[in-house]
């Protein structure tokens, strides 16, 4: 017997029967009920036996389900939401219900701070996904209880709403603690444990605290409930596994763990030019540039302010001693500079956001080019450098059309597929969404500079399609409902 998949509307509750599910008359024939008889309703965790029944006083032909107040009361779904209803034998599944995990403030007229707009971005996108998506922290769980509180928006996001850039083009793009934005209306509900958990910690910081940690464990070993995009990735950790793949490893810089002056000394002998970049680091913070010429070493970094300093130091162990303000006692990965192809006389990379889409493969959903900014040190964003078109700037500085399928388009779309499942191969936990960034160099061989696990994005945008855009934000509620069963071609 294979499952019925239907998209139904959950309508206001209706009077009768305490556990009962009311269908208009087609769609009850359709589904092939049995009038009055029991059946199982599951919607995330919760379970019940209901009774099915024909509700009368609904447009016949209309796809609008309700449940009695009773019911009703104990899974609080929205009335207008958009689901998708599983209809396997006597078994009524309805969802998925995708849950976004946060971390909460305490500012009652803004809790998730600047990640707001983001949760509620995906929110609002839940009834186009056939989905419903709701926010929930570490103090929200209740252990030992099959309901957990959580939050959606209390009405759809306007377009007014989304009219700031924010410019995330990293992980932990932004200090989730300042609460800047305007306030956002919430509604906090008692609801089901979701089918899936899509992780949103918005930083390492709070990754590592206790609260979360207790939270996720609780979440995967007892509640057995997926979670994907599991953390934060470490640099030293990417680059000692993936320098090893069988297929990643054509891509990536030569680098290793700084361990001392002497190690430095010997791989700036080797290359002339190094990054040192924090293992835990994000954002091009704290990234030192280091070129050696003789015994001379030339270094240059960007304060939290975004000044750039730069010095000269004789001796390797000077040069540490110097920089140790800056680098504190965190552990540094040396990696080898690239000689980058230049567009207008600046360096550029390439970010793509990789995400797996409701088949489950992954795609490319976005590419775009950061140009550094005249005088700076990396292309992120945040630190100045300007987000341009790939193919004007593949066309101007290669003379290629990226979008052909061969040259230096397919060899970037090719390598950010293999890297993503190098990852996904190398990583334990189950992966949806990768931020890449790729260096080409003079002689358009590309090379991988960094892998972002959690990858922000803007809301809106001022390079490429905005078709992009809400793609980007569709397609981890797309990936969930195939992950959880709720495609005919995902079982």
């Amino acid at each position: 017997m294979n499952p019925i998949f239907i998209q139904i509307e959950w309508s206001e509750p209706a009077a009768g029967c305490d556990y009962a599910l009311y269908f208009p008359a087609r769609l009850f024939k359709k589904l092939g009920l049995e009038a009055n008889a029991a059946y199982i309703l599951q919607t995330g965790s919760f379970h019940t036996q209901i009774l099915v029944k024909i509700n009368e006083h609904t447009h016949p032909l209309h796809n609008k389900i309700s449940c009695s107040k009773t019911l009703a009361s104990r899974i609080n779904i929205p009335a207008g939401s958009v689901l998708t209803l599983r209809l396997l034998g006597r078994i009524i599944r309805i969802g998925p219900l995708i849950g976004l995990l946060t971390v909460k403030f305490d500012n009652p007229e803004n809790p998730f701070g600047r990640q707001a707009k983001f949760l509620r971005a995906l929110c609002d996108r839940a009834s186009r996904a056939g989905a419903l998506v709701y926010v929930f922290t570490p103090e929200d769980i209740l252990p030992d209880n099959i309901f957990v509180s959580g939050y959606i928006p209390e009405l759809p996001q306007t377009d007014a709403d989304e009219e700031c850039i924010v410019q995330g083009d990293s992980e932990n793009s932004y200090d989730a603690s300042e609460n800047r934005e305007p306030p956002m209306r919430w509604m906090q509900l008692t609801l089901p444990w979701p089918d899936i958990v899509y992780n949103r910690i918005p930083s390492r910081y709070w990754e590592k605290q206790e609260a979360c940690q207790n939270a996720l464990a609780y979440i995967q070993n007892i509640m057995q409930i997926p979670v994907f995009n599991p953390g934060f990735l470490d640099k030293c950790e990417v680059q000692e596994k993936l320098v090893v793949h069988a297929i990643a490893h054509r891509y990536l810089p030569e680098g290793t763990v700084f361990a001392g002056p002497e190690t430095l000394a010997l791989f700036a002998d080797r290359h002339r030019q190094i990054y040192l970049k924090p293992s835990s680091g994000s954002l091009g913070r704290r990234i030192i540039k280091i070129s050696k010429e003789g015994e001379q070493f030339k270094y240059k970094y960007r304060t939290k302010d975004g000044v750039i300093i730069e010095g000269e130091q004789r001796g390797a162990a000077e040069l540490v001693k110097i920089l140790r303000p800056v680098m504190e006692n965190r552990v540094y990965l040396m990696q080898q500079a690239i000689p980058l192809a230049l567009y207008e006389g600046r360096e550029f990379d390439i970010r793509l956001l990789m995400q797996k889409d409701r088949f489950g493969r992954w795609r490319r959903t976005k590419a775009y080019v950061r140009i550094v900014q005249p005088g700076g040190l990396t292309a992120n964003l945040n630190g100045g450098a300007m987000a341009k078109s790939i193919v004007e700037v593949i066309r101007q500085v290669f003379n290629e059309d990226f979008l052909q399928p061969a040259g230096i388009g397919e060899n970037v779309r090719r390598a950010a597929e293999e890297v993503a499942l190098a990852v996904e191969e190398c990583f334990p936990g189950l992966w949806a969404e990768l931020g890449l960034d790729f260096g080409i160099d003079v002689h358009g061989k590309l090379w991988l500079i960094e892998v972002n696990s959690k990858p922000f994005r803007a809301l809106t945008t001022s390079v490429g399609l905005t078709q992009r855009i809400e793609r980007s934000f569709l397609r981890p509620l797309e990936f969930a409902r195939f992950f959880t069963g709720f495609y005919p071609h995902s079982i």
